[in-house]
């Protein structure tokens, strides 16, 4: 019995160390062609979490798919790329604030940043790491 409390105690350490570094990372991992970001709110009193996973087609576009947690209930949600006023794709929220949005884009086209939309409240990925790169072979 102690044997098996002593190695579960160190797989939670392992794991409490383990899990954080996985999560803490943007991005893409080596040379794949999907990249994973979390969208962070501009204002401190908007509530949730986003985030966005995109994948590179070869072609010059890429699909994404968004998600978002605990956002406000039924609102609607606007994802555009870039600078654009026009949305990529919109949705809303259910009544538990989560939401799935996704669709293709063209980045070139459309710009390389991806901002969800609220209304006036603006959310965005981190600018420093996760941009959809020109040429997503680099």
């Amino acid at each position: 019995m102690k044997r098996l409390m002593t190695v579960a105690v160190v797989v939670m350490m392992i794991m409490a160390i383990a899990v954080p570094a996985m999560a803490a990372g943007h991005d893409r991992s080596g040379k794949s062609n999907v990249w994973q970001c979390d969208l962070e709110p501009t204002q401190d009193e908007q509530s949730g979490r986003a985030h966005i996973m995109f994948k590179d087609n070869g072609d010059g576009t890429i699909d994404f798919v968004l998600t978002g947690h605990d956002l406000t209930p039924l609102a609607e949600y606007e994802m555009r790329s870039g600078g654009i006023l026009d949305p990529v794709v919109k949705g809303y929220a259910n009544k538990g604030g989560n939401l799935l949005l996704k669709g293709t884009t063209d980045p070139i086209d459309n710009g390389s940043r991806i901002n969800l939309w609220e209304g006036q409240l603006r959310w965005w990925t981190d600018n420093g790491t996760c941009t959809i790169p020109d040429d997503p072979q680099e």
